[in-house]
């Protein structure tokens, strides 16, 4: 009874866990973008096409996130 109990939690909570995964990583990948919408900088647009073209690169990810909080 109770190792279908978990077994039957296993199959509930790995979808959820792999959904709220994916959704953070989204999240951390888009950092950059949504920092430099919330400041409401100027140059929102070139940051987030950086951001979505060379995030996958650490380096890209890096000078995206670097110019959106970087000072005007």
């Amino acid at each position: 009874m109770i190792e279908s109990l978990a077994v039957e939690m296993m199959n509930i909570t790995g979808p959820f866990l792999l959904v709220a995964f994916l959704l953070l990583m989204v999240v951390i990948y888009m950092l950059p973008t949504i920092v430099t919408f919330a400041r409401g900088l100027e140059r929102k647009s070139s940051i987030a096409a950086l951001n979505l073209l060379t995030g996958w690169t650490l380096a890209g990810w890096i000078v995206s996130f670097v110019w959106a909080v970087k000072e005007e």
